[in-house]
């Protein structure tokens, strides 16, 4: 965050100005603001991108005040990944100069599936009727309490359950959806078990008079054995 985006966002002049130039503009806006009473709150996204230099000038910036008050607060929104930046020795006076921290931790099982199902309902749908409990559980367990992961998978599980046209997001639909997006279920049963379990129970080969199993090669009729709703969905999804 330099002095010029400052200026920019300010709606004030930024442009054919050397770098001294532009921090004493900075300084005279921040000065005026204060004079009107109404100091200016600079709100930084992704704060965790910001290097040592940034950081030592926003420090520099929030030196600025006057008999009404400080000039400039900042307000940083970052990952974790800030941490590990204000620990650099290039950061401690800036590190010194914060005076509130919060953190977000991650969601619990329990939250992950009622923001889930919270979503759902603000949207107008009925959470038991379109997730499947089991399907809840699996994205809960499997997006480590992160909403952004948690709306990723959950979206692309409801894409591929409108595709095969079934009528609720259900387990498998989730699985493919985690196997997609690179992500693995903490649930004891993985996705290659619980598949192999939704597979139908191949009967056995009849045996003939000689005592061997006769051959399988032949296909048999589809319409003689059919296939359960959660096979046919996977058949579309793989065509």
């Amino acid at each position: 965050m330099s002095p010029q985006a400052i200026l920019f966002d300010l709606d004030q002049p930024y442009q054919g100005m050397s770098e001294q130039e532009l921090r004493l503009a900075v300084t005279a806006q921040l000065l005026k603001s204060l004079q009107t009473g109404s100091p200016i709150v600079l709100v930084i996204d992704e704060a965790q991108h910001l290097s040592a230099e940034v950081l030592e000038e926003l420090r520099l910036l929030g030196n600025i005040e006057s008999r009404q008050g400080k000039g400039l607060f900042v307000v940083l929104v970052a990952q974790a990944g800030l941490r590990e930046t204000l620990k650099q020795p290039a950061c401690q006076s800036f590190a010194q100069r914060l005076s509130t921290v919060c953190s977000l931790s991650p969601l619990s099982d329990s939250e992950s599936r009622d923001y889930l199902r919270h979503h759902i309902a603000l949207s107008g749908g009925d959470p038991d009727a379109v997730l499947e409990e089991e399907a809840q559980g699996l994205l809960a367990a499997s997006c480590g309490g992160l909403p952004r992961v948690l709306n990723r998978a959950a979206g692309l599980a409801f894409d591929l359950a409108l595709a095969a046209e079934a009528d609720a997001v259900d387990a498998e639909a989730v699985l493919e959806a985690l196997s997609e997006l690179g992500l693995h279920s903490d649930e004891p049963d993985d996705s290659a078990t619980l598949l192999e379990a939704r597979r139908p129970i191949q009967p056995a080969p009849a045996a003939n008079s000689r005592g061997k199993s006769a051959s399988t090669s032949a296909k048999a009729p589809e319409s003689a054995s059919p296939l359960p709703p959660k096979q046919k969905v996977s058949r579309r999804r793989s065509a």
